[in-house]
C-alpha cells in the first residue's frame, strides 16, 4: 500500500511539473503571438499610410499633368497670338512691296546716319564657333531675335522625297516645334502666294507668308532684314549664298540650313 502511495504521489509530481512547462511554453507561445500580432498591425498601419501616400502622389501627379497641359495650351496660344500679330494681318503683301522698296533704296549706299545705326550681329560665347549645332542653337533661342527662315531652301534639303505641299508642312511643323520649346519668334518664309495650297490653315505657332506675285523670297528675306529695327537682333536660316552675304551686310546672323533642321527635328 505504502509503495503505491509513493507511486501516485510521484506521478502527480511529473503530472505537475509536465503542467508547469506546458503553462510556460503557452505563456511563451502567447506572447509571441502578441508580437507577431504587433507586427502585423504595424505593418497593416504601414501599408495603409503607404497607401494613403500612393493616392496623395497620384493626386497631386495628375494635378501637375492638368497644370502642364494648361500651360502648354497656354503656350501655344501665346506663340499663335505673337506670330498673328507679327504677321500684319491681311495687308502682308502690300507690306512686303513697301519694305521692298526701302531695302532696294538702301542698296544704293545708306546714309551716314544709317551706317552709325548698323546693326551689329550676336557675338557667340567662347569656344563655340562656325555652323555648329551649338552656335546655332546659341542663335535661335537668342532673345528677341526675329528668325528669317527661306522656308523652301530648308524643306527641300530636309524633305527631298516629299511632294511640295508636304514639304511645306513638315517645315512649318518643324519651325512650330522649335518655338514651342525655346520660344523663338519665326518666320518662314516661301516663294509665290498665287500657287495651289499657299493660304496657311488655321493659327500657326510660326509666322507664315509667302512672296508677292513677281517677287522672290530671297528678296522677301533681304527686306525684312532691312525693315526690322536695328536694335533687334536677325537670325535668317538658309544655305543660298547670295542671301547669306546679303543679310550679314546689314549685320544679321545666319544659320545654315543644314544646322537647323536636326536642331528642329529633336
Amino acid at each position: 500500500m505504502r509503495d503505491q502511495l509513493e507511486a501516485e504521489r510521484a506521478a502527480r509530481a511529473a503530472a505537475q511539473a509536465a503542467a508547469e512547462q506546458a503553462g510556460a511554453e503557452v505563456a511563451g507561445l502567447r506572447t509571441q503571438l502578441r508580437q507577431m500580432e504587433r507586427a502585423a498591425q504595424k505593418r497593416a498601419s504601414g501599408a495603409e499610410a503607404a497607401a494613403q501616400q500612393t493616392g496623395s502622389v497620384h493626386a497631386e501627379l495628375a494635378a501637375v499633368q492638368a497644370e502642364l497641359a494648361a500651360a502648354r495650351a497656354a503656350r501655344d496660344t501665346a506663340l499663335a497670338d505673337r506670330a498673328a500679330v507679327h504677321a500684319g494681318g491681311p495687308g502682308d503683301i502690300e507690306r512686303v512691296r513697301a519694305l521692298l522698296t526701302e531695302a532696294l533704296g538702301l542698296t544704293r549706299g545708306p546714309s551716314p546716319s544709317a551706317r552709325r545705326r548698323q546693326r551689329k550681329p550676336l557675338a557667340l560665347p567662347g569656344g563655340i564657333y562656325g555652323n555648329s549645332d551649338a552656335a546655332g542653337e546659341h542663335l535661335l533661342r537668342a532673345a528677341d531675335a526675329v528668325v528669317l527662315v527661306d522656308g523652301y531652301n530648308v524643306a527641300k534639303l530636309g524633305w527631298p522625297q516629299l511632294p511640295l505641299d508636304r514639304q511645306r508642312d513638315v517645315c512649318i511643323e518643324a519651325a512650330e516645334n522649335l518655338a514651342r520649346r525655346w520660344g523663338s519668334l519665326i518666320h518662314v518664309v516661301f516663294d509665290g502666294a498665287s500657287i495651289v495650297g499657299a493660304a496657311a490653315g488655321g493659327r500657326r505657332l510660326v509666322r507664315v507668308s509667302f512672296s508677292p506675285e513677281g517677287v522672290t523670297a530671297d528678296d522677301v528675306l533681304r527686306a525684312e532684314v532691312a525693315a526690322l529695327d536695328v536694335g533687334r537682333p536677325v537670325v535668317v536660316v538658309t544655305n543660298d549664298q547670295a542671301i547669306v552675304t546679303d543679310v550679314r551686310a546689314a549685320g544679321a546672323n545666319v544659320v545654315a540650313s543644314d544646322t537647323f533642321l536636326p536642331l528642329a527635328r529633336r
